[in-house]
């Protein structure tokens, strides 16, 4: 055999070593990779978890001994019954609602998100998450998320059109101008004879300087509310619609 051809074998054998070699690394960088995303969840972290139902309550600033004493006991209840039935929504956020009371914000949240995940045709835990956000942690933008979740749910509803109209125009959170009118324009589509989406709608109209569009809502109000036999609220509309 000659030098050249012996140098060509060499050559050869080493290309080969040398891939071998690459695609055993890629096949164990694979496989290293794939076992990190695989990783189960730390205890804990399921966002589907039930929370501890005797978690102690972290209490606000400010709040009395008194008050502190009253919601720990009221807690107390809720929780011996929480024990034996962990599926009850209405414990749940009958024991965030304590929380709350309690300046525990962070574990009111956690029960009513529980709540909302127990029953997910229940508007009212969603409606609670919305004022929970509106009046206590002040995240306005998951507010609207939480009552319009609710209006997903019961869109014939007048509560969830109430909501975020008042979120719309008592914070400082509109995504746009018009955002406090379409609200209550979708509600009365979908429940014409809710008079108090109009009685809304023909205030606000008022409130913004536009007369002609306040007293043609009024005055649908009125019409509405005597068709439906309601003729002590008719009569507190045209009052209403009388006052400047």
């Amino acid at each position: 055999m000659t030098l050249r051809a012996r140098a060509i074998i060499i050559v050869v054998a080493v290309v080969l070593v040398m891939v071998a070699a690459a695609l055993t690394y890629r096949k164990y960088t694979l496989m290293e990779s794939t076992a990190v995303v695989v990783v189960p969840a730390q205890v804990g972290s399921d966002a589907n978890s039930m929370p501890a139902i005797s978690a102690p309550i972290a209490f606000g600033v400010g709040v009395t001994a008194a008050t502190r004493l009253s919601v720990q006991a009221q807690a107390s209840g809720i929780e011996s019954q929480l024990a034996a039935d962990s599926s009850n929504t209405q414990l749940w956020m009958s024991l965030a609602t304590t929380k709350q009371i309690g300046g525990d914000y962070a574990g009111a949240l956690e029960d009513l998100q529980y709540a909302a995940k127990l029953n997910f045709s229940d508007p009212t835990p969603h409606m609670a998450l919305g004022d929970l956000y509106t009046n206590n942690l002040k995240q306005y933008d998951k507010a609207e998320q939480e009552y319009r979740e609710a209006l997903a749910i019961q869109p014939a509803g007048s509560d969830p059109y109430r909501a975020l109209f008042e979120l719309y125009t008592t914070t400082s959170y509109k995504p746009n101008p018009t955002a406090p009118v379409d609200i209550l324009k979708q509600g009365l589509t979908v429940n014409p004879k809710a008079v108090d989406l109009q009685i809304l709608l023909a205030r606000y109209y008022r409130t913004e300087g536009d007369a002609a569009d306040a007293k043609a809502t009024f005055d649908a109000a009125i019409a509405n509310a005597t068709a439906q036999g309601q003729t002590d609220l008719a009569a507190q509309i045209k009052t209403d619609a009388a006052s400047k």
